[in-house]
């Protein structure tokens, strides 16, 4: 059975283990053992407070799968609640001239922080095994339910930054184009810095300037708007979710960042509230739905065969006791259509 859960200080080797597997930029995995475990207990201290509106909260799960734990995923409720959070806004800039009759369109990049107060998700990560199973879409939606269930706690804006494009070399060209000249470091220990807290180094050194996307290296224009291969799967699964990709890049590694409304994001938007109820056998008509309880520090989320009519849920004993509910809970659900695989449920 999967099981999508908040992370616990027991879980700090396996998310170290994570952070040393993924690629360098994902925000939340920096392999560096007091920032994961920072992660985890602000994660424990943010589920067990009352939260009447959102802040600094961070949020970390983590994805069991029998028993074994295999991924992780985060939100950050306030993206640069403590400190702006930059990113280049894609802008076009008009050039004419009616004496010659010119008048063009340049593709520009404008520093901005635009997305500072804005509810991030964040350090997705899954292990190879199970990427081309229902466990990567089970694990990103997860969250989305959690959302939707404590609204007072999240923006009504998300965003996600994806992984950037590096070439044969393992570097960034956009990040050589752009960020190194100014920054005199490799991209690796700017995402370190940034992941420890200082992030004003970023509009101290960073051109304030706009940048004519025409001027830079052809190798840094066609890395912008790209993505890692290990940022594929996250990416479909947002894109599937209603995310769009056309208004920011990371102003590290030029990658397209993600962004949707809140309540249009279709696992929130779809989502129901359900009085459940337990059966022992398995009743025609059953399908496949992501399902959660309403909790908070005990929250968990399980993929499972339903049978859903209007306000009530009958759902098997397992499922029943992987959600930690009894009969009379409220639960919220919601379709499930991966986008990657098909996988086991309950």
């Amino acid at each position: 059975m999967m099981i999508v859960r908040p992370a616990r200080t027991t879980d700090l080797p396996a998310l170290e283990h994570m952070a040393a597997a993924s690629a360098a930029g994902v925000t939340g995995l920096t392999p560096h053992r007091e920032y994961l475990f920072e992660r985890i207990q602000q994660s424990i201290a943010a589920l067990d407070s009352d939260v009447a509106w959102q802040s600094e909260e961070s949020y970390t799960f983590m994805l069991e799968v029998d028993g074994q734990v295999v991924g992780t995923a985060g939100l950050i409720a306030s993206a640069g609640f403590t400190q702006p959070f930059y990113s280049y806004r894609n802008e076009t800039l008009i050039h004419a001239s009616a004496a010659l009759g010119v008048n063009n369109k340049i593709h520009a990049l404008t520093l901005c922080n635009d997305l500072t107060g804005v509810t991030q998700l964040c350090g997705f990560y899954l292990d190879p095994a199970f990427l081309d199973s229902a466990a990567a879409d089970m694990l990103s939606r997860a969250r989305l339910l959690f959302i939707a269930s404590h609204p007072q706690r999240f923006s009504e804006r998300l965003f996600d930054e994806m992984q950037g494009h590096t070439d044969a070399e393992g570097r960034y060209p956009f990040w050589e184009a752009i960020g190194k000249p100014f920054f005199k470091m490799e991209v690796e220990e700017v995402d370190r810095r940034i992941a420890l807290g200082n992030k004003t180094f970023i509009a101290e050194l960073m051109p304030t300037y706009p940048i004519y996307v025409p001027l830079l290296p052809d190798a840094a224009q066609q890395a912008m708007g790209q993505i890692h291969p290990d940022a594929e799967v996250p990416f479909a699964i947002l894109m599937d979710e209603g995310f769009e990709a056309d208004d920011y890049i990371d102003a590290i590694d030029g990658a397209p960042t993600l962004t949707a409304k809140t309540h249009w994001v279709r696992s929130i938007m779809h989502s129901r509230i359900a009085q459940l109820h337990i059966i022992d056998n398995r009743p025609a008509g059953t399908e496949t739905y992501l399902i959660c309880n309403q909790r908070t520090s005990q929250f968990r989320a399980v993929l499972a065969d339903v049978l859903w009519h209007g306000d009530e849920v009958w759902v098997s004993p397992d499922t029943a006791q992987a959600l930690a509910c009894e009969p009379g809970d409220s639960v919220r659900l919601t379709p499930f259509t991966p986008v990657v695989g098909q996988g086991e449920q309950a």
